[in-house]
Formats: C-alpha cells, sequence, structure tokens
C-alpha cells in the first residue's frame, strides 16, 4: 500500500473510489489508514457502493429504505465481521448481525468453514432450548415463563433462523439429522391459553414456537437431502426464498434488533393474501425412534403430490371411490390451495385447503391464523373421521410448520415458486 503520505495527494474522487471496490474489512483499514482518508471515504456513496457490493442483493436494498443514514455503514460493518473464521463469533455477533446476514444469504454465512459436519460450528447457532418436559418432548405453555428471559428466547428464535438458513443451503449434507429432527420438542398452545397470556407470556410463546419450527425445517430439509428419501419435491434452497421481500429486516447492530427480527417477517406472511395468492406444496415426516428404524432410508417422507391421488391409477384405470366421507368429492390436488373463509375479528381469520394429497394419503387443512403472532391451529381432516385432528403450528419465514401430535411428526408447507430447478448432487 501507498505510505499515507502519497494517498494523501490523490484526488478524493479516486481515493473513494478504491475504498468502494475493496472488500469490507479491506475498505476499513483502508479508511483507518489516517485522519485524512477517514475524513475523504467516510462518505455514504462509499458505504453504500460497498454494501451493494458485498452486502446486499437486489431486493436486500429494501432493508434501508427506513431513512437511517448509517444504514449503508452497518450492513458493511457486519460483512467485515462475518469474514472472520466462524469459531470467532460470538454470542453478541448473534444478537447483532448473524440472522440479518443470513436474511441475505451472505456467502460468509452459508459457506462451507462455517459448518462442522454438516452442522454450524459455532454454538450459539445451535441455542439451547431447555423445557421442563423434555422426556415426552412437549412442554405446557404455563411453565414457559419460567424457562428463561425474553431477550435469550428471541435470540434463540434468531439463531434457529439462521441455522434453518444454512441447512437449507446445503447441497449435498455430510450427515444425517434425523435424530435431532425427531428430538425437536413443541410447545402446545390452544387459542384461550394464547388469548388469555400476558404480553410477555404470548411473545415468550410464539417465540419459543418459532424457534422450535425453525429448527425443524432445517434438520427436515437435510435430512430429506441425505437420505433422498423422496423424489418430488425436494425442499426449497435458501437463496431461492425471497426473505427480504417477506421480512422487514431491521438493520444490523440495532439495539431492539432481536425483538423487531422476531416478527418482522408477520406483516407480509401473516396477511390472509400470503396464502391466498399462491400454490404450495410440502411434506411429511415421520420419524420412528432409532430401535424401530432399519435404516436412514426408512424415514416415513409424504411429499405432497407425487403419484395421482385422483381416483385413478397409472393408464387411467378407473378404481373405486375409497370408503370414507368426501364433503368436497374425491378429486384431490397435486398441490395445495387456500381460500379465506372466515376474518373472525382483527386478530383471527380462517383459510380452508382443498383436497390436495401427499404420496401415500389424503388431504384437507383449516388453518386459524393469528395476525400478530404468526401461530396457528390446523384442523386436518380425514376420510374416516370428519373430526380426525387439531394440531399448533406457526408461520415461519420459511412457510407453514406444524407438529402432527407424535415426536418426530411434522409438516412443512412451502411455495411452489420457492422451488429452483437446482439439482441435488
Amino acid at each position: 500500500m501507498l505510505p499515507s503520505r502519497c494517498l494523501n495527494e490523490l484526488p478524493k474522487e479516486l481515493l473513494r473510489a478504491i475504498s468502494g471496490h475493496l472488500p469490507c474489512q479491506s475498505a476499513l483499514d483502508f479508511l483507518l489508514t489516517c485522519r485524512h482518508m477517514y475524513l475523504v471515504c467516510d462518505d455514504w456513496t462509499v458505504w453504500r457502493t460497498l454494501a451493494v457490493r458485498n452486502v446486499l442483493s437486489p431486493h436486500g436494498i429494501g432493508m434501508l429504505s427506513n431513512g437511517k443514514q448509517d444504514g449503508w455503514k452497518r450492513c458493511v460493518i457486519a460483512a467485515a465481521k462475518a469474514a472472520r473464521p466462524p469459531v470467532e463469533w460470538a454470542l453478541k455477533d448473534m444478537e447483532t448481525w448473524i440472522p440479518h446476514l443470513a436474511a441475505l444469504c451472505h456467502p460468509d454465512i452459508l459457506h462451507d468453514s462455517a459448518l462442522s459436519g454438516g452442522l454450524p460450528s459455532c454454538s450459539m447457532f445451535d441455542h439451547p432450548i431447555v423445557l421442563q418436559d423434555s422426556e415426552d418432548l412437549i412442554s405446557c405453555s404455563s411453565n414457559i415463563s419460567e424457562q428463561t428471559d425474553l431477550p435469550a428466547m428471541q435470540t434463540a428464535q434468531a439463531a434457529s433462523f439462521s441455522l434453518a438458513v444454512q441447512c437449507l443451503s446445503l447441497s449435498a449434507p455430510r450427515e444425517c439429522f434425523v435424530d435431532l429432527l425427531r428430538a425437536v420438542p413443541w410447545v402446545e398452545i390452544n387459542m384461550l391459553e394464547l388469548d388469555d397470556m400476558t404480553t410477555e407470556e404470548r411473545t415468550k410463546a410464539i417465540s419459543l414456537q418459532h424457534a422450535l419450527a425453525n429448527r425443524v425445517v432445517g434438520f427436515m430439509a437435510a435430512t430429506m437431502r441425505f437420505t433422498r428419501g423422496i423424489s418430488h419435491p425436494f425442499p426449497p434452497f435458501a437463496d431461492s426464498i425471497p426473505f427480504t421481500r417477506q421480512m422487514d429486516l431491521p438493520l444490523p447492530f440495532d439495539l431492539q434488533g432481536m425483538e423487531q427480527f422476531a416478527t418482522c417477517h408477520l406483516r407480509v406472511m401473516a396477511k390472509p393474501s400470503f396464502f391466498t395468492d399462491s400454490t404450495w406444496t410440502g411434506c411429511l415426516c415421520i420419524v420412528p425412534p432409532a430401535d424401530l428404524r432399519t435404516s436412514p432410508g426408512a424415514l416415513n417422507f409424504l411429499s405432497i403430490g407425487g403419484t395421482s391421488m385422483n381416483g385413478r391409477v397409472h393408464g387411467d384405470t378407473v378404481i373405486a371411490t375409497p370408503v370414507g366421507h368426501y364433503p368436497n368429492g374425491n378429486i384431490f390436488e397435486a398441490v395445495a390451495r387456500f381460500q379465506l373463509v372466515d376474518e373472525q375479528n382483527e386478530d383471527y381469520y380462517t383459510l380452508q385447503s382443498n383436497n390436495f394429497h401427499s404420496e401415500a394419503m389424503f388431504h384437507r387443512v383449516r388453518l386459524t391464523v393469528n395476525r400478530r403472532t404468526g401461530w396457528l391451529s390446523v384442523h386436518h381432516w380425514h376420510p374416516l373421521r370428519q373430526d380426525f385432528m387439531t394440531t399448533g403450528g406457526v408461520i415461519t419465514p420459511f412457510g407453514i410448520v406444524t407438529w402432527l401430535n407424535s415426536p418426530g411428526a411434522w409438516m412443512w408447507l412451502w411455495k411452489v415458486d420457492w422451488c429452483g430447478s437446482r439439482p441435488v448432487s
């Protein structure tokens, strides 16, 4: 590098152009060469150039629409920190910038060096969530306030989001996460409990549900790709999900960053139109206990779609209508669709799905949605029992996740247009 005395003689336009085309950490070092350099290059045009080139996708620029003058600078500093070895990342990094860059699918967050055996080597990605009733993998919501404080719960939610983004970025995981998937617990909350909670209790409960659901998404996607257990459809990759269009991301290093991050996806994703304007696909998984599994490939993944379940088999040979109760006919589509059927009040509305099928089952679900929290009550129909079961779920940045009332049993629905054509190696 030129001595600072020589740099001082260069035109400021050239110095700004040089700094704007460096990697973020190098640009910061360049700015701090001397006081003159900092005064010349500490300009919003330099920070904007660095942020756009090194941090923000075209859609990610929208996160700076709140008018904060230091927004570009915060993104650059976050990217410079991300360039450090992941073993140097600390809990403070998770609280201030890691989930923000994860939502932007920043390469340093997704890079192989940030993974260890397919899982992040940085321990706070796997932020511990301890439930009192962990043996049964279910915790009573009345005990949530005793578990941990709200900031820790929201940090756990951000950590699990970052973990899921990393897992969804793996085209060929190096290990099977099936035991981790089965071990994810769930906190069951019904509508009456939710309405009777204090604001802090409600926020804790929903943050915990989001944290657990995010872990399900990550472990489920990685397990599906590792086992090649299904043929249609493979889960979306992280960079095919438009996080920045669906999430009002706070800026890195915001004092209320974790609080804002916890609900930043709900303004868009909890609207009825988010469900009704798209077609959906997904997968159900049923993970048996380890002593009942003959091989990783024996896991039960039932993808939405697959072989026709419309009352016909291959060759259009007509088969008898399955026995049972079909109030909406026995034609089942290969994708899920939703329509708004009731807006109970400003907090709740109800969606009804079409008849859709997975590889071995018929489905029709009714969702009761809480706009403010993303909480879901999912009523499942069954041909042999109209009032089959009701399960809890949540709207995550990755789609709909619902627990199927049994350890290791989950349903994850995502939008069809999130599924890219990227091959799985």
